[in-house]
């Protein structure tokens, strides 16, 4: 997933760029879907691709780049490229911009329970994400806090890496750009280790409440 993110004048919105890929599972769905689904309902489904990220999500543009949906051709990417508008992101004080920059990986799971576990963790299928997110900064704007979008969990098993949550980024020309990287590679896990899993997982869901200081 590539998302793009600039302000406007008025420093009140944001126009965001996002071009999503489906692989696997998700992709035959959404084919599915166009493939079975009348005109109003498929562009429903579509739309919520892009409301999932900004429920007051004023779409601009939304395209489907692939649109064959043959069953030969399910194994293909299913891609989605839009272009919104929205203000939920931002929060104003004076020379400081308060940047919600979490809400654009989308809502999290979370798993804060302390109850032990009885039961192995069951993930159905094999998910990854990998996330490039590019913020064009507002002129005269420096990001007080940049250290906390970085976050590192991982569960190894020997050598392989089954659980992973990284982000890091960088900062040039006037952009910050992010990468994330995550993945759950292992369809079951014991319960005995159940607390390994939960940190990766949790990561996410604490990376989606990172919010950036942004000061004049």
């Amino acid at each position: 997933m590539i998302i793009n993110v600039e302000f406007t004048e008025d420093m009140t919105k944001n126009r965001v760029h996002i071009d999503r890929v489906f692989k696997g599972y998700n992709a035959q769905y959404y084919k599915t879907a166009l493939m079975m689904l009348p005109e109003d309902d498929r562009k429903k489904m579509l739309d919520e691709i892009v409301k999932y990220f900004a429920l007051d999500a004023e779409i601009e543009s939304l395209d489907v780049v692939q649109k064959n949906t043959e069953y030969q051709n399910w194994t293909d990417e299913f891609e989605v490229s839009s272009i919104y508008t929205s203000e939920s992101y931002i929060e104003n004080a004076g020379n400081v911009i308060l940047f919600k920059v979490g809400e654009l990986i989308g809502p999290q799971s979370e798993m804060y329970q302390e109850d032990e576990r009885k039961l192995p963790v069951d993930n159905g299928y094999n998910r990854g994400y990998d996330r490039k997110i590019t913020i064009n900064l507002p002129e005269g704007y420096t990001i007080q806090n940049p250290e906390n979008l970085v976050k590192k969990e991982q569960v190894y098993e020997g050598d392989r890496l089954l659980f992973n949550f990284d982000s890091t980024y960088e900062i040039e020309d006037g952009k910050i750009v992010i990468q994330i990287d995550e993945f759950y590679d292992q369809l079951t896990y014991p319960a005995e280790k159940f607390d390994q899993f939960r940190e990766v997982i949790n990561a996410a869901a604490d990376w989606n409440k990172v919010v950036l200081v942004m000061e004049k």
